[in-house]
């Protein structure tokens, strides 16, 4: 190869580098790594877990998975909140053995499902960080899952929350996976709009700003099993909810759910759901 050649083989791949460098990414690709090391540039993130055990229900083992799933991310500045809806097992002291400095529990009177705002509302009161996620106690993080949303909330000031999709899993009692399936949302309209219609938003698959929490009222008891879903309605309503296509958790349903649904508590989901849809209605003018 001449003098000549080399120049022009030089100068091409020059420019598909240069060609590589412009192409802009999406949502869909992997984020730049947060380029703070020191411990305390990173912004606090709290995670927030509702958890009711029993010796029956299998939850202890369950939440364990949930909380290690979480420390092995290795993010530095985060609290894991554990809100414990009464149960009747001690608890306190099996988390207590566990040695996680991230870990804060507390306890409160039972209340279960049909006053699910209280223990909802209690987690979101308790919280200290810049930004916010819900953890249920049978659903595990996916690795890097807490600095993927931290990456792009701090590098996208408008959006108000980012959420992703999700690998729903159903388990035997014992744990053995039985099937598995990748939930891909791919919404045609805003978020905003969406939601108006159902809760398309995994309240596990989440993190959002504390900052926006702050400017909206808390969901209001009515909203009992659909707090959550009342939550994003109104967040929606101050700012975008984004959704990256990152699948960021596993969704587990067990054989052992901690409840089995009857027709008087399908009966109490639709009541709350259609309370969340029609008070959003009545804010944003919708006949």
């Amino acid at each position: 190869m001449n003098r000549r050649d080399r120049r022009l083989k030089s100068r091409f791949f020059k420019n598909i580098n240069a060609a590589r460098k412009r192409t802009p990414g999406n949502l869909t690709d992997k984020p730049k790594s947060i380029k703070h090391t020191k411990k305390k540039s990173w912004p606090k993130v709290s995670i927030i877990t509702y958890v009711y055990c029993t010796k029956n229900n299998s939850r202890w083992n369950q939440l364990q998975q949930n909380i290690k799933s979480i420390s092995c991310q290795k993010y530095p500045n985060y609290e894991h909140i554990i809100v414990d809806d009464g149960s009747p097992i001690p608890l306190g002291k099996m988390i207590k053995k566990l040695n996680d400095p991230h870990i804060k529990y507390y306890k409160k009177d039972h209340t279960g499902i049909t006053e699910n705002t209280k223990t909802f509302n209690y987690g979101l009161k308790v919280a200290t960080g810049k930004y916010l996620m819900i953890l249920s106690s049978d659903d595990v993080h996916l690795p890097g899952t807490i600095k993927l949303f931290v990456n792009f909330l701090e590098n996208n000031v408008k959006p108000v929350a980012v959420v992703g999709n999700v690998l729903h899993q159903r388990l035997s009692k014992s744990g053995v996976l039985i099937s598995q399936k990748r939930m891909i949302r791919r919404e045609s309209v805003p978020i905003r709009n969406a939601l108006m219609k159902s809760n398309v938003v995994n309240a596990c698959a989440t993190m959002f700003r504390k900052s926006a929490l702050d400017k909206i009222s808390l969901p209001p008891d009515p909203t009992g099993f659909a707090a959550d879903y009342d939550l994003w309605v109104r967040l929606s309503e101050i700012g975008a909810i984004v959704r990256v296509q990152n699948i960021v958790i596993k969704y587990r349903n067990f054989g052992n759910a901690t409840r089995i649904l009857t027709k008087k508590d399908k009966k109490y989901r639709y009541r709350c759901i259609s309370y969340v849809k029609n008070t959003a209605k009545k804010r944003r003018g919708i006949k």
